[in-house]
């Protein structure tokens, strides 16, 4: 998966506030935690502050 379609598919999920989609994306993703950081320098500041928001859940979901 290129890193342009993890930045899409975890835009999408956060956009939805969707923080078990993102643990299972994250859990299935290599490198997740990797584009939920990068999103953190996005103009939009919600989704700034989404993905730090998500950063605990995909991280916890990584470890199991």
């Amino acid at each position: 998966m290129s890193a342009r379609t993890k930045k899409a598919a975890a835009r999408a999920l956060l956009v939805a506030r969707d923080l078990t989609g993102i643990a299972s994306w994250a859990r299935d993703t290599r490198g997740a935690l990797r584009t939920l950081f990068s999103l953190t320098y996005e103009a939009d500041a919600l989704l700034r502050w989404r993905a730090i928001e998500a950063t605990g859940p995909a991280a916890s979901a990584i470890a199991e």
